[in-house]
């Protein structure tokens, strides 16, 4: 109670010295504003982490890594659907049993991707992702489904149920991420495919 009548009491001087206009000594105001809003300590790390929050309250760069965490997750899952089709997924292989598979699946897959884009890690994903859903919906059994006779029949799939033609862009660029980036050879001829370069 007391800090706030002080507050009111301070607040009330400076306000009836402006009204009347009697001037205060400047160190003296500096002073009294001092003990009417004390300086706040910063939070470690960069200024603008601290000012921008998340709409759940979650720091600039937590919500980063969150996101970061789950397009590292579903590009895990495409990866899994053939391990020995991608180089990234032979290097998991490598290193020994189920468990450690598990536990190193991940680091490798970062150390794969580098400094890439999170948006476009997530965009890639989740194309990738739609192109495994579309193999299931349609009972497709490919051991590995990489290949150009596959995307070619995906991107007429998107064509003929009138997707955005953007879908069919964003797929060819997610079928080239997964061949440069992630190293799915089998998808090679696709990259120099005349028929899938016109189908887009």
């Amino acid at each position: 109670m007391n800090l706030s009548r002080s507050r009111w009491s301070l607040q009330f001087r400076l306000m009836s010295s402006a009204i009347l206009g009697t001037s205060l000594n400047p160190n003296r105001l500096l002073k009294l504003s001092l003990e009417l809003h004390p300086a706040q300590p910063l939070a470690p790390g960069p200024i603008f982490a601290s000012c921008i929050a998340c709409v759940d309250d979650g720091f600039f760069q937590s919500k980063r890594q969150q996101l970061y965490d789950a397009a590292v997750s579903k590009l895990l899952i495409v990866l899994r659907h053939c391990l020995l089709a991608s180089s990234t997924g032979r290097h998991i292989i490598a290193l020994g049993t189920e468990q450690m598979q598990d536990a190193g699946a991940s680091g490798v897959l970062q150390a794969v991707l580098g400094v890439k884009s999170l948006a476009t890690l997530i965009k890639r994903a989740n194309s990738l992702l739609s192109f495994l859903r579309w193999l299931a919906k349609n009972g497709i059994q490919e051991v590995n489904p990489f290949t150009e006779e596959m995307v070619w029949k995906y991107l007429q799939f998107l064509r003929e149920s009138s997707a955005p033609a953007t879908k069919g862009d964003s797929a060819m660029s997610a079928f080239r991420f997964a061949y440069h980036i992630l190293g799915f050879d089998s998808l090679g001829p696709a990259m120099t495919s005349r028929r899938l370069a016109g189908i887009c």
